[in-house]
């Protein structure tokens, strides 16, 4: 039995992949995107840490949505799954979860307060 792609190498299918190409076909740019994507939206950690594994750092943006919802526990990711999105993120400088409305809210008026407005 093969062994589904995100549980493999990346580099080892790209490779495979890249061998099978003819002059004329297209990258694989996006196919790569797609599976790591479905892999990122799994409902199973097993999944979301093989797909994690496959995104390269300078393709954390592309992911940014999906690798914060996984940091912050939206997901069944495992707590080691949670932070090696979140380190993936602050890497690429783009961690910094917004606070929710109602704290945000909250520290503008104690802002204001303390300001005198």
């Amino acid at each position: 039995m093969v062994a589904p792609l995100v549980e493999r190498p990346r580099d080892e299918v790209e490779s495979e992949a890249l061998a099978q190409l003819r002059p004329n076909d297209p990258d694989l740019a996006e196919p790569m995107r797609s599976v790591i994507g479905a892999g990122l939206g799994a409902w199973s950690d097993h999944w979301i840490a093989h797909a994690l594994r496959w995104v390269r750092p300078d393709e954390a943006e592309l992911f940014t949505d999906q690798l914060h919802t996984i940091a912050a526990a939206h997901t069944a990711a495992s707590q080691r799954t949670q932070h090696a999105a979140k380190k993936l993120l602050k890497e690429r400088g783009l961690w910094g979860p917004l606070p929710c409305k109602e704290s945000r809210g909250r520290s503008e008026d104690r802002n204001r307060d303390w300001l005198g407005d």
